[in-house]
């Protein structure tokens, strides 16, 4: 009888025990699930190269303002076909034309060199608005310290020249000889980079014979 008892007692704890550990697993367990499913924080890798490379900001003629070239992201040094050098623009539709722009002014206005053309300059808010297209390299200067802002450098049969290289351009790019303040050693897109006459105006170009 005293053997029941006791055996009996030793059943009542261990259920007391196990009585516990349920309570406090069901109590752990209304907190568990806020940690576990929380879901680490994680920083994208490419997110972290366009923050490098992207400024956040348009240039004047609408394209993305970048911070470099050749970084990883839209401008890139590439040569330009016939003339020898190279000129850091963004690639595709923009550098198409930029490239013709420069090999006609090469064939047509005057023999250009190495460090003859600028593409692709830092953005200086303190320079006009239009030079923040070389920010976003759809801007280029050609021969900049013999064509200094404000002044009239260039020969009439030049002008001529390039008139005929912006006709061919389709009204696509902008010549700093037009703006109130002369530059004529600038050439720039003049529409931004979702204009559907720019990508028939670059597949055009792509069979221009020099």
């Amino acid at each position: 009888m005293g053997e029941h008892v006791e055996d009996h007692q030793i059943a009542r704890r261990t259920m007391l025990r196990v009585g516990v550990g349920v309570a406090a697993a069901a109590s752990m367990a209304t907190l568990v699930p806020a940690v576990s499913l929380a879901a680490p924080q994680q920083n994208d890798p490419l997110d972290a190269k366009l923050d490098e490379v992207r400024s956040g900001d348009l240039s004047a003629n609408g394209w993305e303002i970048e911070k470099g070239f050749d970084i990883g992201g839209a401008v890139w040094m590439r040569e330009v076909q016939g003339t020898g050098f190279s000129v850091p623009l963004h690639i595709g539709m923009a550098q198409t034309v930029l490239h013709h722009v420069i090999r006609r002014y090469h064939y047509s206005v005057a023999t250009l060199r190495p460090g003859d053309v600028l593409g692709f300059l830092l953005h200086d808010r303190k320079q006009p608005a239009y030079q923040s297209n070389h920010a976003s390299g759809t801007a280029i200067d050609i021969r900049p310290g013999s064509h200094p802002v404000g002044t009239r450098e260039l020969f009439d049969s030049q002008r001529v020249a390039i008139r005929s290289i912006l006709a061919e351009c389709c009204g696509l790019v902008a010549w700093g000889g037009d703006f109130k303040t002369p530059d004529e050693a600038h050439f720039q897109l003049a529409v931004k980079p979702d204009d559907k006459r720019l990508a028939k105006l670059a597949e055009s170009l792509a069979g221009f014979k020099y």
